[in-house]
């Protein structure tokens, strides 16, 4: 199972399907509704990939205070979005303040 975002006209609505049915449905997405999987997880999984990642800009690598936290419970920083067409997530700052 997924758990993913949808939108609808604004509004965000958050559910989960199994990954076949949400794949499915993809191409469905239209210009007022759509929907993304966010795997925050994901380049923990796949370490080459993130390698291939563009380097955080400069702009962002001011002081990052999680490195206190114990390793277990840092944030990695980084989450793929995957999402059909019309899928979209803005640049925003979320409640672990990073910046996806």
């Amino acid at each position: 199972r997924v758990v993913f975002t949808g939108r609808h006209n604004g509004t965000g609505k958050v559910m989960s399907t199994p990954l076949r049915k949400f794949v499915a449905n993809m191409d469905k997405n239209r210009q007022d509704a759509w929907s993304y999987v966010e795997d925050s997880y994901f380049f923990q999984r796949h370490p080459k990939l993130l390698e291939a990642c563009p380097a955080l800009p400069a702009v962002l690598r001011g002081e990052d205070y999680f490195g206190l936290l114990p390793a277990k419970l840092r944030p990695t920083g980084v989450t793929l979005l995957w999402g059909g067409k019309y899928s979209r997530s803005r640049l925003h700052v979320d409640v672990y303040n990073m910046t996806g």
